[in-house]
This record gives structure tokens, C-alpha cells and sequence, in this order.
């Protein structure tokens, strides 16, 4: 899978959770943001086997 389409799910996934995480975080600003909640990026060859681990 390509990084840019993970990028973007993963800008997607924080998002739906809590959209001021990223409100006017431009791209190349993402990687604290999702280093601050994301333990993990699970990826597989499909886009619907993205799994992401949450830090609590």
C-alpha cells in the first residue's frame, strides 16, 4: 500500500475520532499528531485491513 493513501487514512481515522487533533495541521505537520495517538499503523496489501492502535 502506498504511504500517502496510509497518511491519509490515518489523518482520516484521527479525524473521525476527534477532528480539532488535525483542524489546520498541514500534511507535512501530521507525523506528532499521529505519534501522540497512534502505538500503531497495522498495514496490509488492502485498504480494509487498516488497523489502528490507539494510545490510551
Amino acid at each position: 500500500m502506498d504511504a500517502a493513501v496510509v497518511e491519509a487514512l490515518a489523518r482520516n481515522a484521527v479525524e473521525r475520532r476527534d477532528r480539532r487533533q488535525v483542524a489546520d495541521v498541514p500534511v507535512n505537520g501530521l507525523r506528532p499528531v499521529f505519534k501522540r495517538l497512534l502505538c500503531q499503523v497495522r498495514v496490509s496489501a488492502l485498504e480494509q485491513e487498516l488497523t489502528f492502535v490507539w494510545r490510551t
